[in-house]
């Protein structure tokens, strides 16, 4: 449990109470088991342009944020955030976050959303 505690986004509280970690546990379980069963597809990049949040503390996916470009032929915007991969979390964040979320979903035409997706309109 102190690893779990360690990556952030759990308070010790949660890993101290039997009944709250009773119902957290499968949900942990099974992220952890879709993070190490994924197996990545190429795929065609998205018609549109992209945001990209991430935390500049964030150890284990930092180094891959630039990746990101690869899948979009638009622009792949890059927002900093201070904090761990948990950023989202902090309540700091969270109008600016929400403001740019919507400007980047309107941005994007309801068609070419359903053509980069696979999604019907």
């Amino acid at each position: 449990m102190e690893a779990i505690f360690e990556l952030g986004g759990t308070p010790r509280e949660v890993l101290q109470h039997k009944e709250i970690l009773s119902l957290f546990l499968p949900i942990l379980r099974e992220d952890y088991r879709i993070s190490e069963t994924y197996v990545y597809r190429e795929r065609p990049p998205f018609p549109f342009d992209i945001t990209v949040m991430y935390g500049t503390e964030d150890r284990t996916h930092l180094p891959n944020v630039p990746e990101w470009s690869r899948h979009t032929g638009g622009e792949c915007r890059l927002k900093a955030y201070e904090g761990d991969h948990f950023f989202l979390n902090d309540s700091r964040h969270r109008t600016e976050m929400i403001v740019l979320i919507n400007h980047t979903l309107r941005s994007v035409p309801a068609a070419g959303l359903a053509a980069g997706t696979g999604l019907r309109t």
